[in-house]
């Protein structure tokens, strides 16, 4: 029996998925990781020791489970949270812990280089972009940079160590602007001549389903992979978790509740640009020839499960226990805690800016708000407000896509977030939509779909289906909804009212941080040394 692969580097945690060449899911395997903060504003992430240690667990979990000899892996697709800097040396190792997306400590490099763009008419730079935190890590860690060979990003990474050669997807390279080009679709020789980045230290950029190269003797021996396996070029998180629902239809919204939440909106007619996301569908794409016919804006908030993942680390060490003692899921536990107090978590409003924030406000700077705490509220109160944020985030940015010309009708639901259905039932009542829940999906699925699509093997979205079924449907509440939205109206106001606050809050601990950061990074007096 012929086979696929694919795997998803993501920030908590990694997962895979085998799948027959007919579309049935064979083996799946998941695990958490870890995401350090050494300091606050900074996110980094072990790529060796992390992303392809798991990897490599990954893979040989899935052969064990499912019995497929390795010589009949058709392909294998790798997908990843983006954007994130890999820097790596000539051995192709990680020079440093990788800088991630959620990451701010290029704040004054991006102002720098936005009054640049500025004066040349071009878009500003927002957080995530990696261009700033390269130019960062330039000029603050000089001894890591001259070793540096190459930049990359986390699937990147996991590609090169399985095929010795270093690719990035066009989708992916656009969160290294202003590095990049849209129009070509290539890297910016202009912008990288003024910021003295050698073009010779960026990967090749591919399309995702281009098939890049061959597993390699030493990373067979690592992963139990047969040599000479296909690995095609890889996609981003999201991009493969969408692709895994098979929604292809005007008004569907794509809602990944995932450690960050990410969504896409289909449209039958073109949606104006708007300040939050961007297209998704650009012309001559391998994404664009998956959706013919259509039109397609995406958009991203900085944490979702996160927040979750968060809260349970620091005040749910009880349920963590009964999970680990039991099995029975820590989350559940505080979800069915949380639903015992009611819409609204009796007056609580979150700001869920715990990492900053992308869309729809683009404020790296920005600050996790718990507003209204009284003497009566309780830890539910405080989950459940979590809970509520994050769907008020969501309405934030469908606002502002409404307002660009698209027609959301329905939420098509996928991710870890998506199995609670307190979480899915908030979403529903705050946006007054509809929604799917589908299952099976996740990146993992998507990338194995990409690999079959690359090898011929898939023909169109639709086949996905094969495996990708609505679960559960979740209908909004109308009295609810009306709740959620006098609710939403403080959400929107409280941002407004606090920003300068969040920032100078944001400053003071940037002064108050002389001392060296806690990583294994050198510190520049060692560097000079």
């Amino acid at each position: 029996m012929r086979a696929l692969i694919g795997v998803d580097i993501g920030t908590q945690g990694s997962k895979g998925a085998l799948i027959s060449e007919s579309g049935h899911v064979l083996a799946t395997h998941s695990i958490e990781q870890t995401m350090t903060i050494p300091r606050p504003g900074w996110a980094e992430h072990d790529a060796d020791g992390v992303w392809w240690a798991g990897f490599v667990e990954i893979v040989r979990t899935l052969l064990l489970r499912s019995q497929v000899d390795p010589e009949q892996i058709s392909g294998i697709g790798v997908s990843s949270l983006m954007p994130v800097m890999v820097p790596v040396d000539s051995d192709g190792r990680a020079v440093r812990p990788a800088i991630s997306y959620t990451d701010s400590r290029a704040h004054a490099e991006m102002i720098a280089m936005n009054v640049e763009l500025a004066d040349v008419g071009e878009t500003p730079l927002v957080g995530h972009d990696i261009g700033p935190k390269m130019i960062w890590f330039r000029d603050h860690e000089p001894v890591n940079w001259r070793r540096t060979r190459m930049f990359t990003g986390a699937q990147g990474h996991v590609i090169a160590r399985l095929t010795g050669r270093y690719v990035i997807d066009s989708i992916t390279a656009s969160g290294m602007r202003p590095f990049f080009d849209f129009k070509t679709r290539d890297w910016d020789v202009l912008h990288c001549d003024r910021h003295d980045i050698p073009i010779a230290m960026l990967p090749e950029v591919v399309e995702m389903t281009d098939v890049i190269g061959a597993v390699t003797e030493e990373a067979a021996a690592e992963t139990g992979l047969a040599a000479g396996t296909p690995v095609i070029g890889g996609a981003t998180d999201f991009i493969a978790e969408l692709i895994s629902t098979g929604a292809d239809q005007p008004g569907d919204v794509v809602v990944s509740y995932g450690t960050t939440l990410c969504l896409g909106v289909f449209s039958r007619q073109p949606i104006a640009p708007w300040p939050g996301g961007g297209s998704m569908l650009r012309a001559g794409s391998d994404l664009a020839r998956l959706y013919p016919d259509l039109h397609a804006v995406g958009a991203g908030m900085a944490t979702s499960g996160a927040l979750t993942r968060w809260f349970r680390d620091q005040f749910g060490q009880g349920e963590r226990r009964v999970e680990q003692e039991l099995g029975i899921n820590a989350y559940s536990l505080l979800a069915l805690e949380a639903e015992a107090t009611p819409p609204g978590a009796d007056g609580l409003v979150v700001l869920p800016y715990f990492g900053g924030e992308r869309t729809p406000i683009y404020d790296d700077q920005a600050r996790g708000v718990i507003f209204g705490l009284t003497l009566s509220h309780g830890r539910a109160h405080i989950y459940r407000a979590l809970l509520e944020g994050v769907a008020y985030g969501l309405q934030h940015n469908l606002d502002l896509i409404r307002e660009a010309g698209a027609s959301p009708r329905r939420i098509v639901a996928t991710g870890g977030g998506s199995r609670s259905a307190l979480w899915t039932q908030i979403v529903s009542d705050v946006t007054g939509l509809p929604q799917e829940v589908i299952a099976p999906s996740n990146a993992a699925l998507g990338a194995a779909f990409l690999a079959g699509y690359a090898r011929g093997i898939f023909r169109h979205i639709g086949d996905v289906r094969q495996w990708a079924q609505a679960e559960r449907e979740v209908r909004p509440r109308d009295e609810v909804h009306s709740l959620y939205q006098r609710h939403y109206a403080v959400y929107r106001r409280l941002y407004e009212r606090t920003k300068e606050e969040m920032h100078e809050l944001a400053g003071l601990s940037d002064v108050a941080l002389d001392a060296p950061p806690r990583s294994a990074v050198p510190s520049l007096a060692t560097q000079a040394m």
